[in-house]
């Protein structure tokens, strides 16, 4: 399978792992500002994202986790994947990644090796169905933060334990 996104799209960058790190913080009540105010592209990213997903701040009855690795046994090896935010409640999983740049098209992204293996893992650890779990990728540009989302599907999650499978 071709794709025109790099297979190397799904590893974040330091600017990437910076931006989550501060939005951990944020989440937790850390304080943050001394860092905002020497990186102002960070605060702007972070305000648009209070705005854009206010549900990684909700204190609700979920979990959330930040640089979260799942690693699951599966046949005769162990599938890993690392999430970004991966926030968790009895009924659904949201799947959130923060990426520095241009977005990608969203059928592209979505079909690369790791997105599907990220969706898949989910599934399979905390016994989702997929059309439970949400995708989603925020690319971070100098003036707005632009999410690209997908709603996993059954017929993706069969298809790629299909490609598994060979």
């Amino acid at each position: 399978m071709q794709f025109s996104v790099s297979p190397h799209f799904h590893c974040p960058t330091p600017t990437d792992r910076t931006f989550v790190q501060l939005l951990q913080q944020s989440v937790i009540g850390l304080p943050i500002t001394p860092l905002l105010a020497a990186h102002p592209i960070y605060q702007f990213w972070l305000e648009q994202m209070q705005s854009l997903a206010p549900q990684i701040w909700a204190a609700s009855l979920t979990q959330k986790s930040f640089n979260q690795d799942i690693n699951y046994p599966y046949k005769n090896t162990f599938l890993r994947a690392n999430y970004d935010c991966l926030i968790t409640n009895y009924q659904a999983a949201e799947l959130h990644f923060w990426r520095n740049g241009n977005p990608a098209e969203a059928g592209q992204l979505f079909a690369l090796e790791p997105v599907q293996l990220a969706l898949f893992l989910v599934s399979q650890y905390f016994l989702y169905s997929p059309e439970d779990i949400q995708l989603t990728y925020w690319f971070l540009q100098d003036n707005a933060v632009i999410p690209i989302g997908v709603r996993y599907s059954r017929d993706s999650y069969s298809k790629f334990q299909v490609s598994l499978d060979d």
